[in-house]
Parts: structure tokens; sequence; C-alpha cells
């Protein structure tokens, strides 16, 4: 089995994680990436405009559009050791706003990542919420050969839920 390349994409990569969820990832021509994650009878598709950081989702009835206060359009790839803080916008299907909270992400060194027998390079990726109730947290990996972000994980105060990938494959035509 060949390790998927950033030319799979447009066909889709498939990844498989320890929690008996998968996710089939695509790039449009535009450069959209769009990650649609089934889990069980569920469905939740993430939109990233800006190859990094998630600016839609669609999940059940809810379907929201997500913006920030700082410039995403330079983002990718994402510099070693950086970030940037400011609020994310949470807008509902007709456009009005329904949230808006404090966010930053902050990236760590470049660093080899494995999903099964394949091999990238990679930088790790922290977003921060912080929500009136409690912080939370979404850590991530963004693959630099591929040109895509994995979740990892999310958490908050006293606890981390894991979401490892396992395998890594293109998904057949």
């Amino acid at each position: 089995m060949a390790c998927p390349s950033s030319d799979d994409l447009s066909k889709g990569i498939r990844v498989d994680y320890g929690d008996e969820t998968y996710s089939i990832i695509t790039r449009d021509a535009g450069g959209t990436l769009r990650e649609v994650e089934y889990s069980g009878d569920e469905v939740h598709v993430y939109i990233s405009e800006n190859g990094l950081l998630e600016t839609g989702y669609q999940g059940g009835e809810t379907a929201d559009r997500f913006e920030y206060t700082f410039d995403t359009s330079a983002i990718v790839p994402p510099e070693p050791w950086s970030g940037q803080r400011g609020e994310q916008i949470t807008r509902d299907e007709s456009g009005a706003e329904v949230d808006r909270l404090g966010f930053s992400y902050y990236t760590r060194g470049e660093t080899d990542f494995t999903i099964g027998e394949c091999r990238y390079a990679a930088i790790g990726v922290q977003t921060y919420y912080d929500n009136p109730d409690e912080r939370s947290l979404v850590e991530f990996v963004y693959l630099l050969d591929l040109g895509v972000p994995l979740v990892l994980g999310y958490g908050g105060p006293g606890y981390f839920e894991p979401h490892t990938p396992t395998a890594i494959s293109v998904v057949d035509e």
C-alpha cells in the first residue's frame, strides 16, 4: 500500500481512528479542505477554507460558519513556534452571530508523525477556546506533506479525550 500524498486529496484520503471513527478528507480546486467524519450513525462535516482552522461545520440540524478576528489568509503552512490570539465568531445558517469566544492557537516545532506505515513531516498545533463555562482545547497535527490538519484529541480542565489516527489510505474511486 502506497502512502497518500497531497495529490490524492482530490479523490479523498481516508483516516481511521482508534475509537472506530473514520474521516474522508478532500481538497477542492479552490483549496478548501472538507473532512467528513463518520462515527457510528453520526456524520459530521468540518470545513477549512484557510487550510488549518475550522471555518464551517455541518452535523445533525446544525450548520455553522466560523470567522476569526485575526488574518487567516496566510496561515498555511503553519510556522513552527508561532500562534495568534483573538476571537472566534460563530454564525448560524442565516448569518446571525450566535457565539463569540476568546480563541488562540499555538504551534510547536517540526517533527515526524507516523500513521500506520506512513510517516509525514508535521507540526503540532493546539487551539484554545475561552468559553465562559470552561476553557477547552483541541490538539491536532498539521501534516506538512499532505497539507492537512488531523485532530488528535480535545479536552478541558481535568480531562482529555484522545482521537488517535491508526491508518491512512487513498479512497478507492
